[in-house]
């Protein structure tokens, strides 16, 4: 009975141990390079207005809220059109399959043209609904989204762009909030990780096309949020374009480069660990099943989104894949750790899915996290760690392994519900 005690106090050594250095890995050394998310900032800004043209007669408020009030601030404009929204939204949408000599003027609704000989391909997109306000001289009013559009994918990463129309009819302007963002799968819905970059992609689309009269930045003081210094992109367009959508890839190849690069140095980690002395085909295919299914399902609903009609649907896509990750993961952990030691089960689960993770983010080419998104997954880790754990049946020692089970799902749950109800 010494031993056993001894052995479960070890375990649990482990699992303090293991969240000592999550904390410390996510600590304050790490909160400054980590961005927010849209539904974290939540602050009541100084309400000023800007003329988006000098002497104008309307006035824009640059930020974007989630209901018609200012304290409920989410996000600055940072992109400014002289032109109307209609022009805006046919030129971003314009095919790039045709090069730019091909560009005419005389059939507005067959025009195409190339933007700048990128690959971007801009395409009308769903998102929440979200607000500006407009001060004119009969009085102010809250405007929602003209138009919605996105380059890349729903459910991987894509630039999003919310485009509000404004101005007298002689000089109309379209405000443009724009943001990278990713789809997180454990939140249901997507995680912004940058505007500046956003906007350096909206101003590389015009560099050097005929379509373009001037680009140039004004100091709109609306910086201090995430990325932002509060210099906005304003353009003047001289003609505009229609055209068709494309979709991005997710860039797998540099990824696979360097896990290729790293093997050998893990196999001499391996070589020389204790586990490998004890390592099973039920070790890697616990391991393997962590690792590759977040990726999976990411694969899949991309390939559901562009290849079928249910593409119009993204919430029929999610309703699909979700219970895949939130019930399919733990299930597995169990079931594959069923024979596996209580310490195996754990360390090769949480590694597995961190792992699984890495892959996600990779592909997607994300480098920085919300400190929340941070503490969840790891919050995952040691769940789905316990979860793999309390499926040993076959032990050298009796204690029973249910406590594993019980902590494990509990905090597997309690993370879903934390995560679904808006961190």
């Amino acid at each position: 009975m010494k031993g056993v005690n001894s052995r479960h106090r070890l375990v649990w050594a482990g699992i303090c141990c293991y969240l000592l250095v999550t904390l410390a890995l996510v600590g304050p050394a790490h909160v400054a390079s980590a961005t927010q998310t849209e539904e974290q900032i939540d602050a009541t800004p100084n309400v000023k207005f800007v003329n988006v043209y000098i002497n104008g007669t309307t006035k824009l408020w640059p930020y974007t809220s989630r209901e018609k009030d200012f304290s409920t601030l989410t996000l600055p404009i940072n992109v400014v059109f002289h032109e109307d929204a209609d022009t805006v939204r046919r030129l971003f949408v314009a095919s790039n399959e045709d090069s730019d000599s091909q560009w005419t003027t005389k059939t507005p609704s067959n025009e195409t043209v190339i933007l700048n000989g990128t690959s971007t391909r801009w395409s009308e997109s769903d998102g929440a609904t979200r607000y500006t306000y407009v001060e004119t001289e009969s009085g102010g009013v809250w405007k929602d989204e003209t138009y919605q559009l996105h380059d890349g994918s729903y459910f991987g990463t894509r630039y999003h762009l919310r485009l509000y129309e404004g101005g007298t009819p002689t000089k109309r302007w379209t405000a443009v909030q724009a943001h990278h963002e990713h789809w997180d799968w454990f939140r249901l819905r997507h995680t912004v990780n940058s505007l500046a970059e956003a906007q350096r992609h909206v101003e590389r689309d015009f560099y050097g096309t005929r379509y373009l009269g001037a680009i140039e930045r004004q100091r709109y003081g609306n910086g201090g949020i995430m990325d932002t210094d509060g210099w906005v992109t304003v353009i003047d367009l001289v003609d505009w374009t229609v055209g068709g959508p494309q979709f991005f890839v997710l860039p797998v190849l540099g990824l696979l480069a360097a896990v290729t690069d790293r093997l050998g140095s893990v196999r001499d980690v391996l070589e020389d660990s204790e586990l490998s002395h004890r390592l099973s085909s039920s070790h890697v295919t616990l391991f393997l099943t962590m690792a590759s299914l977040p990726f999976t399902v990411r694969l899949v609903s991309i390939a559901l989104e562009q290849q079928t009609p249910l593409g119009d649907s993204p919430k029929v896509i999610a309703a699909i894949c979700f219970p895949i990750l939130a019930f399919g993961l733990p299930i597995l952990a169990s079931y594959l750790g069923y024979t596996l030691r209580a310490d195996d089960g754990f360390v090769v689960a949480a590694i597995g899915l961190g792992v699984g993770f890495l892959l996600d983010y990779s592909a997607l080419q994300i480098t920085t996290l919300p400190i929340a998104v941070v503490v969840h997954r790891v919050t995952l880790l040691l769940a789905i760690g316990l979860i793999a754990a309390g499926g040993v049946r076959w032990s050298d020692d009796v204690v029973t392994r249910h406590g594993y089970t019980l902590a494990g799902a509990t905090l597997w749950v309690g993370a879903l519900c934390w995560s679904l109800l808006g961190f």
